[in-house]
C-alpha cells in the first residue's frame, strides 16, 4: 500500500507539472531556450592474443526556465571478452523541479536501472523532495536534494528480491574551469526507512572538455555501492569510461 501511494503520488507530481508547464500563456512569459543535449559514444575492441569488444552510450537532456527545470538522462554499457559476453548494464532517470525561489525548490524524480551480471533484473526508485541552491555563480554551481520514496529491486533467481521505503539525498556540483572544461560531481543515496545498514549509493564524477561548439570529450567514473548486496554479489561496481560526445 505505501509503494503504491508514493509511486502515485510522484506520478501525479510529475503529470501535473508537465500540464501546469504546458498550460501557462506564451505571453505571459519571456521567450524560452530551446533543449540542450548530449550524445555520447565510446568503444573499444581488440584481436590476437586478447579479444574485446566493449561499448558505452550516454545521453543527457535538461531544459531550465525561470519557474522549472527538467533533466533527463540514459546509459547502457555492453562488453565482450573472447567472444562471450561479460558486460551488460544500463539506465534511465528523469527529474522535474519547480524553483518556487532562485534559491528553494521541490522535484520528482524517478529512477530504473538493470545490471545482468549482477543479476539485476530491474532496480526502480520514485522519490519526491525538497532541494536548495546553494551557490549558484557562473563558474559554480552547487545544490543539495533532501526527500523520499520507495526503492524496488527484482533479481534473477534464486537471489531474492527487496524492496523498502527510503529517505533520499543527493548533490549536483558543477565547476567551469576556463572556457572549455566542465567538471561535475553527482551524488544520490537511498536509505532504508526501516534498516539504516540498507543503503544505496550511486557517485558519478565527469570532466568534460569541449572541443568545438558541438563536439566534447568526456572522462567518466560512475560507481554504485550497495551497502546491503544480496548472496554473494559485490558491494561495489565502478565503470571508468572515455568518450567522445556530440552537443546540441
Amino acid at each position: 500500500m505505501l509503494r503504491r501511494i508514493v509511486t502515485l503520488a510522484c506520478v501525479s507530481f510529475v503529470a501535473g507539472g508537465f500540464a501546469l508547464h504546458a498550460a501557462e500563456p506564451a505571453a505571459s512569459q519571456p521567450k524560452q531556450p530551446k533543449w540542450a543535449g548530449h550524445l555520447d559514444l565510446g568503444a573499444l575492441q581488440t584481436q590476437g592474443n586478447t579479444a574485446k569488444l566493449s561499448a558505452t552510450l550516454t545521453a543527457g537532456l535538461t531544459r531550465k526556465v525561470p519557474k522549472h527545470e527538467i533533466d533527463l538522462s540514459a546509459n547502457a554499457t555492453y562488453g565482450e571478452s573472447q567472444d562471450v559476453k561479460d558486460t551488460n548494464k544500463g539506465g534511465l532517470k528523469g527529474r522535474f523541479s519547480w524553483l518556487f525561489t532562485p534559491e528553494f525548490f521541490a522535484f520528482t524524480e524517478g529512477v530504473g536501472e538493470y545490471d545482468e551480471f549482477q543479476s539485476l533484473d530491474l532496480r526502480t526508485r520514485a522519490a519526491l523532495g525538497v532541494g536548495w541552491k546553494l551557490l549558484a555563480i557562473p563558474t559554480t554551481e552547487l545544490s543539495v536534494r533532501l526527500g523520499g520514496g520507495w526503492v524496488s529491486e527484482t533479481y534473477e533467481d534464486p537471489l531474492p528480491d527487496d524492496s523498502f521505503a527510503a529517505v533520499t539525498f543527493g548533490l549536483d556540483f558543477l565547476q567551469r574551469i576556463g572556457e572549455h572544461l566542465v567538471f561535475t560531481q553527482k551524488l544520490d543515496t537511498e536509505t532504508s526507512a526501516e534498516d539504516n545498514e540498507d543503503w544505496l549509493l550511486t557517485s558519478e564524477t565527469e570532466l568534460r572538455s569541449r572541443l568545438s561548439e558541438q563536439i566534447s570529450l568526456s572522462l567518466v567514473a560512475l560507481n554504485k555501492y550497495d551497502n546491503n548486496p544480496p548472496g554473494d554479489l559485490e558491494e561495489n561496481d565502478l565503470t571508468l569510461t572515455t568518450t567522445l560526445g556530440f552537443n546540441f
